[in-house]
Formats: structure tokens, C-alpha cells, sequence
């Protein structure tokens, strides 16, 4: 046989061989999204995600469960080198948000906040001066009786109201708000693709197919991908030295939710010259309009001053002290030190600092007095970001902090707010139990460097 002519056939045995591979790699993530799907539409049929009732907290399990699932053989089966990984990731992130998108709200009534806050600016009136159950006789909607807090004036940020009268201007239905959120989803989604290390593509389906992530975007309808997707924005022009637009974005984040002000000083350096310009620039005109009109952060300083819900070392501390004011003093001392010397640590990374950055939110979370679910969202695509394997106790709590609402039981039925100790128990148990093991290498790190550094003060300072 001529040599080229045995060359060209085995050649052709190996393509086929890689064909049949991907052709069976993507029929296995396929199956396991029609799954995931099916699991949907089972907790949508058998619960009516009715965030009241403890048979929702209980059959969201199954399609977590299938979640899980998925992850592992994702990795196993190497799932994300065949060819149509992400479109298939895309389409069935697309379909779940559609079907939970027809579904009627019931998991949070923020919504109804976004909307009302951005009529009452088109209407002339300062959503930060006035608050919902004080607008005047000839402001109604359907929607004012659906409001929590009422009384309390706008704890968000002045780019989100501009938001949000944008977006009741073009239509005057909530409906337009899940839309877009959910529209910012499945860019999210996208755009962390292009941000993820070849080798670490497999993690996009634990972002992207995430049924907490679905159900508080697609019913509870909050905005937190909106701000995803612009912090993965900003790192990607971090990523190709665009500066000046990181900069304009991130200012933008911080103006859409307050809390992605913690990872400036991690990305300061970066940034340029140009970049902390635009930024310092915009941060002063802030500092001073907030100066001038101290209204502007009244309602952020009431739900951050009186709100408690779901914490974890706060209500340690609570339990400990028995002083809320103290408790919160202690966290937000324990932040300041462990963010302080991580932003020293920082300035030696030569790459962008993922890691430390996914420490500093998943901190924030952990040390401050309220922790919803949706808030998991801000730290998910820091912690798939730069290490190979990915962190599991993270993972799971995503699937237990479910249990969060079964405090609504009593208050949607009864009005009263009771959570239960048995239910932190189940969330954060677990939780830090997988976390420590998780770490355990770097604690013991720590701790030697700890020992260490007493030893040679010993040896400074002898007794």
C-alpha cells in the first residue's frame, strides 16, 4: 500500500473516531439539559414556586440534585471541548428562563418597588425624599399594595432608578424589567464563556445552569445579573487592556448596586491612569451630591442599619453578645483587617486577582447581617474564574440557603417573621464544614506563618 494512501486512511479512522466522540458528547449534555428542563417544569407545576409553602424548599431539590449531576460529568466526560458545548449550554439557559419567565411572581416583590420608583421619577417625584406610601393622591397603581417597606424611601443607587424609569417609560408593565433581566442572563452567560481559561470552559454550566440563578432571575426578578454582566464586562477589557471603558463600567456597577465598590481598590492598579481619572472623577460628583443631598442614601442606611435576615457569623455574634450593634461592629472590623491585607496581597499579583476578589465577596456575604439567595450571585463568576477545581461548599449552598424562605410560611400567611435556628443549622452546617475542608491546606499555611511571626516577636521581645 502507498504510504500516503495508508496515512490519509488512518487519519480519516481518527476523525471519525473524534466526530463520534463530540456527536456523543453532545448528545449526554443535551440529555442532561432536557432534564434539567423537565425538573423546571415539575417544581413550576407541583409548587407553583410558591415561596410559602415548604414542598416548594423540598422538590427544588430535584432539579439542584440534577444539577449537581451535571457538573461532575460535565468534567468527567470532558463535555466542554465538543463543538457545540456552549450553544447547547445557551439554548437550555434560554428555555428555563422562558418558562419561568410565564410564570406568575411570587418569590420576592421588589419588582413592584423597581417599577413604582421609576414612575415616580417620571412623575417629577424624588424617589429618595418620598416614599411609596406617601406619593401623592393622583400617583395610583395596581401595584402600590404589592410593595414591602413602602414606607421606606429608595436604598438604591442613582443609575438603578435611572434604570428603572427607562424601562416603565418604554412600557408600562413590570413584565419589561424580567425581560431584560433575563435577557442579561443569558449574556452573562456568554460573556463569562469568553473570559474562562480553555481548561476551565466545564465550569460554565455551573454558572449558567444554576436553578437558584434561574428561578431569582426569571420570577424573583432582582437585577443582579444585569450586574454580572457588566462586571464580566469590565474584566474582559480589563483582560485586553481597554482601561478607560473598565473603568467607565465598574463606576457603572457601583451606580446600579453599591456593593461592587470593594473590588475597586482590588482592580485600582489596573486601571491605569486614565482609568482612575475617569473613575475618581465620578466617585467625587457622587461623594458631593451625597454631601449636598444626604437624602440620597437615607433609605440604604435604614435597610442597612435595621435589616437582619439569614446571617450566619452575625448571628453568632448576636448570639454571643446579645448586641446587635456590637455584632455588626465585630464583623465589619474582621472585613475591614482580612480586606485590608488582601489588598496588600494583591498589588504582587501580576494577573488579574480573581481569586482574592471572589474572597472579598464571599466575606461580604458571610460577615454582613442579611444574606438573600440572590445575593450568590455576585460572587459565582469570581470563584470559577482561576482555580482548577471549583468550590463545592459554594455550590451547595446554592442549592440549601432555598431553605432561607421557609421564614415566609409564617409571615405570608400569619404576618410573622420567625426564622428558625434549625434552619440556619441546615444552610451554613454544611456549608462551612465542605469550606474548611476546601481550605484546610491554606489555613494550616496561615497558621504556620502565624506561629512564625509570634516566634520571632518571642525572640525580639524575650519574657
Amino acid at each position: 500500500m502507498n504510504l500516503r494512501k495508508f496515512w490519509d486512511a488512518e487519519e480519516s479512522k481518527l476523525y471519525g473516531v473524534k466526530n463520534h466522540l463530540n456527536l456523543k458528547g453532545s448528545v449526554l449534555l443535551l440529555i442532561g439539559g432536557c432534564l434539567l428542563l423537565l425538573s423546571i417544569l415539575i417544581l413550576i407545576s407541583k409548587t407553583g414556586l410558591d415561596r410559602s409553602t415548604l414542598i416548594f424548599e423540598l422538590v427544588f431539590f430535584l432539579p439542584f440534585s440534577i444539577y449537581l449531576m451535571i457538573i461532575i460529568s460535565t468534567k468527567h466526560f470532558k463535555l466542554d471541548t465538543k463543538q457545540y458545548f456552549l450553544p447547547v449550554v445557551v439554548l437550555f439557559a434560554f428555555l428555563i428562563q422562558i418558562i419561568v419567565l410565564t410564570t406568575e411572581i411570587t418569590l420576592s416583590d421588589d419588582l413592584y418597588r423597581y417599577f413604582l420608583e421609576g414612575k415616580m421619577f417620571l412623575n417629577g417625584l424624588n424617589p429618595y425624599l418620598t416614599s411609596l406610601d406617601n406619593v401623592p393622591s393622583n400617583f395610583t397603581s395596581e401595584f402600590l399594595p404589592l410593595v414591602n417597606n413602602s414606607h421606606i424611601t429608595s436604598p438604591y443607587p442613582p443609575l438603578a432608578i435611572l434604570l428603572f424609569a427607562i424601562l416603565s417609560w418604554i412600557w408600562e408593565d413590570p413584565l419589561l424589567f424580567r425581560i431584560v433581566f433575563s435577557i442579561s442572563f443569558i449574556l452573562s452567560i456568554v460573556s463569562l464563556d469568553k473570559l474562562l481559561l480553555v481548561k476551565h470552559r466545564w465550569k460554565l454550566v455551573v454558572f449558567a445552569w444554576n436553578p437558584l440563578f434561574h428561578l431569582e432571575t426569571g420570577n424573583g426578578s432582582h437585577f443582579e445579573a444585569l450586574i454580572v454582566l457588566l462586571i464580566i464586562f469590565a474584566l474582559l477589557n480589563l483582560e485586553q487592556n481597554r482601561r478607560g471603558l473598565a473603568s467607565i463600567t465598574l463606576l457603572a456597577t457601583f451606580f446600579l448596586k453599591y456593593y461592587s465598590i470593594f473590588l475597586i481598590p482590588l482592580f485600582w492598579k489596573r486601571l491605569g491612569k486614565n482609568g482612575q481619572r475617569i473613575f475618581s472623577i465620578g466617585m467625587l460628583g457622587y461623594v458631593t451630591w451625597i454631601f449636598l443631598n444626604p437624602s440620597l442614601i437615607t433609605g440604604l442606611l435604614t435597610f442597612a442599619g435595621e435589616w437582619y435576615f439569614n446571617a450566619s457569623t452575625i448571628w453568632v455574634l448576636f448570639e454571643l453578645t446579645s448586641s446587635f450593634f456590637l455584632a455588626k461592629l465585630i464583623a465589619g472590623s474582621i472585613f475591614i483587617i482580612i480586606l485590608i491585607v488582601i489588598l496588600f496581597k494583591a498589588q504582587k499579583y501580576e494577573n488579574i486577582p480573581y481569586m482574592y476578589a471572589g474572597v472579598i465577596i464571599g466575606l461580604f456575604l458571610l460577615l454582613q447581617p442579611t444574606f438573600h439567595p440572590w445575593y450568590l450571585f455576585w460572587l459565582f463568576p469570581f470563584i470559577l474564574l482561576e482555580k482548577d477545581t471549583i468550590p463545592w461548599s459554594w455550590i451547595i449552598l446554592s442549592g440549601l440557603i432555598i431553605f432561607s424562605y421557609n421564614v415566609y410560611i409564617q409571615f405570608d400567611t400569619v404576618n410573622v417573621w420567625n426564622e428558625l435556628i434549625l434552619v440556619r443549622i441546615i444552610e451554613y452546617v454544611p456549608f462551612y464544614s465542605l469550606f474548611l475542608y476546601e481550605n484546610r491546606m491554606d489555613i494550616f499555611t496561615q497558621i504556620k506563618i502565624l506561629k512564625s511571626y509570634l516566634n520571632k516577636r518571642r525572640g525580639i521581645f524575650p519574657s
